[in-house]
């Protein structure tokens, strides 16, 4: 029976810190911030929402699968793999296709634009030889997450040993 108990107090901490880290991505308190309006790495909830906790044996693991989660937590360098730059989007189309999607496109002082027919070229993206990305800690254990946690290991083991006193 205790082994039981033990393992619903460790799901116990999983769901609690990956639910703490969660909200603190949806609420915007992960920094620095983007120059963009909404939560820092929230736009398309994938990484939220990966966000998982397991228990195996006598720990808790709490993490994401996603590869780019890594280099948004520590932060570093991007550089383009299988190009000679990266394509950075200016323009919401431009976020959701590659730049040869496009049709009568040009490149101009290191920015790939697109020609319309009676109007300005439509800039879509800035090419970069590499990017740098500032750490934006989001996997961490907060202290009110820490003191929840504390008290709930707590009466665990006051409940153990009183029931062991008997």
């Amino acid at each position: 029976m205790p082994t039981t108990d033990f393992q619903s107090l460790l799901t116990t901490i999983g769901v609690r810190l990956s639910q703490s880290i969660k909200a603190r991505l949806r609420s915007g308190l992960v920094r620095p911030t983007t120059n963009k309006a909404g939560a820092t790495l929230v736009k398309s909830a994938k990484l939220l929402n990966s966000i998982h906790y397991q228990v195996a044996g006598n720990r808790v693991l709490v993490g994401t699968n996603l590869a780019y989660a890594r280099i948004q937590h520590e932060g570093g360098t991007i550089t383009p793999r299988h190009a000679r730059f990266l394509a950075i989007p200016l323009c919401p189309e431009a976020s959701v296709r590659k730049p040869r999607d496009f049709d009568h496109t040009f490149i101009a002082k290191g920015v790939i634009f697109q020609k319309i027919e009676g109007k300005e070229p439509r800039p879509l993206y800035a090419l970069k030889r590499s990017v740098k990305l500032p750490a934006r800690p989001f996997l961490f254990l907060d202290d009110p997450t820490r003191d929840t946690l504390r008290d709930l290991v707590a009466a665990y083991v006051n409940q153990h040993l009183h029931a062991g006193a008997h």
